[in-house]
């Protein structure tokens, strides 16, 4: 796994570049999935780290030129004396410490928090083990309010430990037991994990603002970008029981429904909250896997239009590609894997009926991104897509879900079977902003400032049968479009959540899928420091960038006295303060107010150990 760090070998002293300490154990096997997921983050997120082995620690360690140390071993028995003593002092005077997986050391109980530790305590196995993540305060703010339950995310298998009374637990379990807590040792700040759970990729975003929380001045790039999908859309879609629409809509078609009611009302919320769609045409959805490739779905449903009877379809994609972009689905609904299709040949040549007719009938130009038909593919398939389809750069499959062997659980950057192609996955779903699909979007957001979602046209028509539950069902409340005097229609629910985030990120970009693919491929690539003095934040980075500083130890900066940035958002949680930045410059000077503490981190300059840190290559 590759780090991402900068030469900040100028910055004198008390000055000290952001840099962070990752400590892992190599024997432990769970770990090491751990370890490769905070990299992950970390690569995610732009920051620059180090990675050591626990084995490497004997004789204590050098972290003068760290802002932060994250923890991924479990058992730490291996830390000697020296390097338990330095970790304490680094911490009493004004480090930072991530504990991201649950962990003990039998000398460790005040640094962590424990109320006692004099034994190693064991896995809870007791029902206070349940899983659930309920934030119960702002020390990380995005997530304040978000509560999970067990039947969201299990697993926590917590450590039989509870915080002392000096620390700040801000998360619980669904039954109230204690799993992320802050503890204030000296002047540095611990931020404990007791739980298994960041070791998952939703978990991610957990890890960086936990890293934003421990240090007492955090810099942190964001991408900044919010991109909203609509799958299978323009499409034959037809539906012969029309529920739970039919009451509102009498008599309607469904030709009708999506072309007269769902779609104005989509492109009408779009237009008054700033946001933009990608749409994802589908021209078919015959099972047909072998030529002929016939349109007659396409081109049969019909809508009158003035008094004049024209296609659905052609008229929904026109309209589509005016208000918005509109990327490829494919011909049918049947993923492009090698192992469905009759023979490469017959890929290429569904595609190839689809590219013969895509500008007449769209009036847009051939497609520049491609979603996966139930975000599955195949090395084979994306060739076949490239051959007919030059003009594809971005694939939008899974970001956390589906097989990898079949294209899933992507990460941003390049597809691996194709690096030609950006992999851009989106990681949340459908209209209702339920606390799963919301958690994993402040997750996406809290690592890289990216938010990839999508739905489906059809979603109110997906309901399982009146007075039956069925949660994997897109509309399991059986909720109309529009809000009746039953419930709120999913338009309204889907409105409301994107309003919700607008409210607490109102400096998010919602761009097109073309737009996100340019912004987050120069977001990955850009080059950034940051350099945190008692005085103030030096940060380098390029012009049109974001980022976010937090500042933790009461401090505030002096925002009139900012050089090359605007701010663009100020969110205040508890004694900290989160500023998010536009650069205008290359560099950015963001200055403290004179008035104000300075921080115990840059007292500290103690040289501990050398010669055992492993730099991990640049990205």
């Amino acid at each position: 796994m590759e780090g991402v760090f900068m030469d900040n070998s100028t910055a004198k002293s008390p000055d000290r570049p952001q840099r962070i300490l990752v400590i892992s154990n190599r024997q432990e096997k769970m770990a090491a999935a751990m370890l490769e997921n905070v990299c992950f983050a970390l690569r995610d997120a732009r920051l620059c780290f180090d990675q050591v082995d626990i084995t490497d620690c004997r004789g204590g360690l050098d972290m003068h030129c760290y802002s932060c140390v994250l923890i991924c071993a479990e058992r730490l028995e291996q830390l000697d004396q020296d390097a338990f003593a330095d970790l304490t002092s680094y911490v009493e005077n004004g480090g930072g410490l991530v504990v991201a997986r649950r962990a003990w050391h039998a000398e460790m109980a005040d640094l962590f928090g424990f109320e006692t530790a004099q034994n190693r305590p064991k896995t809870l196995k007791s029902s206070d083990a349940s899983g659930g993540f309920h934030f119960i305060s702002d020390t990380l703010p995005s997530f304040q309010g978000i509560c999970q339950d067990e039947e969201d995310i299990a697993g926590h298998a917590p450590l039989d430990i509870r915080p002392g009374d000096q620390t700040h637990v801000f998360a619980t379990n669904q039954l109230g037991f204690p799993v992320g807590w802050l503890n204030r040792h000296g002047t540095g700040r611990v931020i404990y994990w007791n739980s298994a759970l960041l070791g998952r990729k939703r978990c991610r975003g957990l890890i960086v603002q936990s890293i934003a929380a421990a240090q007492q001045v955090s810099v942190l790039p964001i991408a900044n970008v919010a991109l909203l999908q609509i799958d299978d859309f323009p499409a034959p879609l037809m539906h012969a029981d029309m529920a739970p629409v039919a009451d509102a809509y009498p008599g309607l078609s469904s030709a009708e429904f999506y072309t007269n009611v769902w779609h104005p009302d989509m492109m009408d919320m779009a237009e008054r909250l700033g946001v933009t769609f990608t749409y994802f045409a589908t021209f078919t959805y015959n099972d047909k896997v072998a030529p002929p490739f016939p349109f007659d779905e396409w081109t049969w449903p019909k809508v009158t239009v003035d008094g004049t009877e024209q296609d659905a379809c052609i008229l929904s994609a026109r309209k589509a590609g005016r208000h918005g972009e509109i990327g490829l689905h494919g011909y049918n609904h049947m993923s492009l894997d090698g192992d469905i299709w009759s023979s490469p040949e017959a890929i290429g040549a569904a595609l190839g009926a689809v590219s013969a007719r895509w500008c007449d009938d769209t009036q847009t130009a051939l497609p520049t991104c491609y979603v996966p038909p139930n975000n599955e593919y195949d090395a084979q398939g994306l060739t076949a897509l490239l051959r007919v389809f030059p003009t594809v750069k971005v694939i939008c499959g899974s970001y956390l879900s589906m097989r990898p062997d079949k294209g899933g659980r992507r990460e941003f950057g390049e597809e691996p079977w194709q690096p030609g192609l950006f992999c851009l996955p989106r990681a949340t779903s459908g209209y209702e902003g339920s606390a799963d699909m919301k958690f994993d979007a402040l997750s996406q957001l809290g690592t890289s400032g990216i938010w990839t979602h999508f739905v489906h046209a059809d979603d109110v028509f997906d309901h399982p049968p009146e007075g039956e539950h069925d949660p994997y069902c897109r509309n399991p409340q059986r909720r109309s479009w529009r809000t009746d005097a039953r419930k709120r229609g999913l338009l309204d629910e889907f409105e409301a959540w994107i309003c919700e985030f607008r409210a607490r990120f109102p400096w998010l970009r919602f761009v097109s899928t073309s737009e996100a693919h340019r912004l987050i491929k120069a977001y990955l690539q850009r080059k950034i420091s940051a350099v945190v003095g008692p005085d103030g934040v030096t940060i380098e980075t390029e012009p049109d960038s974001y980022v976010q500083v937090r500042v933790n130890d009461g401090r505030e900066m002096d925002e009139r006295r900012i050089r090359g940035a605007t701010v663009v958002g100020v969110d205040r949680a508890g004694k900290s303060v989160i500023y998010t930045l536009a650069a205008r410059s290359s560099t950015i000077v963001a200055p403290f107010k004179q008035e104000g503490r300075k921080g115990g981190l840059f007292d500290f300059a103690r040289r501990l150990g050398k010669g055992i840190i492993r730099p991990v290559a640049a990205a």
